[in-house]
């Protein structure tokens, strides 16, 4: 707690703006050591000084968080730093969001599908276990009707809505999968994301739906090529991240959010380059 709380309090109220500047410029100079000692102030504290406190939070959580990400993200070689990577954007994008909720949630759907894993008596169970998790128990499948919003991008509102683009769905399958000892890998086919679990291809957009091998590369004539490479290559969680970023720096330029364009676009330009 602050020593002098109640001293802290009256600046962030009083009546001199210039006065109410100079404590948010102090308090957030504390950075994010000072984030459990706001929270404090907020107990209790009128609907002006709750609002105050908000703001500074997010502003030490979004500064923090961008700064994180500029450091770890030229050295993600991991299925564990591309998951930190994807918190790191969710705190810059959604401020303020408990991710430790959806990192137990995601623990718990991996302790399920593990346990559906060990109990499955035949291969065709073993088969369908993707789509029947992911697809009919979970519900996850792509967000056609509102396919360029950045929600579909950022891993806790697809957790939330089950809806995603596919490289975010595919992301889902991966990290549970990860934590549930299932070799479950992306495949980065020409125009599309999929999964493959057991030697067989799995389409999370389409609810996990089974891609036979003949039937991507007929739906690819013009790049046969290389969806025959592709479908023979593990992607590496860098891959899935340049995806991951390229998609919101699209959505951000067709909103014309500069801020952030230039951002999510440096970041980019990091990965690629490292």
């Amino acid at each position: 707690m602050f020593h002098q709380r109640e001293a802290i309090v009256r600046l962030l109220l009083d009546d001199d703006p210039a006065t109410v500047e100079l404590t948010k410029r102090q308090l957030l100079a504390g950075g994010t050591s000072n984030v459990p000692d706001l929270l404090d102030l907020m107990s209790g504290a009128n609907a002006k000084l709750a609002g105050t406190v908000r703001e500074l939070i997010t502003k030490i959580e979004v500064s923090d968080a961008r700064d994180q990400f500029a450091k770890i993200c030229q050295s993600v070689t991991t299925i564990e730093d591309l998951e930190q990577t994807c918190w790191l954007l969710s705190r810059v994008f959604l401020p303020g969001l408990n991710l430790n909720y959806y990192m137990k949630l995601l623990d718990q759907w991996a302790a399920e599908i593990k346990y559906q894993e060990r109990t499955s008596e035949t291969d065709s169970d073993r088969d369908s276990l993707l789509p029947e998790f992911f697809g009919d128990q979970l519900g996850f499948r792509g967000n056609s009707d509102d396919y360029y919003n950045i929600r579909n991008s950022l891993l806790p509102c697809v957790i939330d809505s089950k809806r995603g683009i596919p490289t975010s769905l595919a992301l889902v399958y991966l990290l549970v999968s990860k934590r549930a000892g299932l070799a479950v890998t992306g495949v980065d086919l020409p125009g599309h994301f999929v999964v493959r679990y057991q030697g067989r291809l799995f389409d999370p957009f389409e609810g996990g739906r089974i891609l036979a091998d003949e039937d991507c590369l007929r739906a690819l004539p013009d790049q046969r090529r290389e969806a025959i490479v592709a479908m023979s290559t593990e992607v590496s969680p860098k891959t899935i991240l340049i995806h991951i970023l390229s998609n919101l720096l699209y959505i951000l330029e067709q909103e014309e959010k500069d801020d952030y364009r230039e951002m999510i676009a440096g970041w980019l330009s990091l990965v690629k380059e490292s």
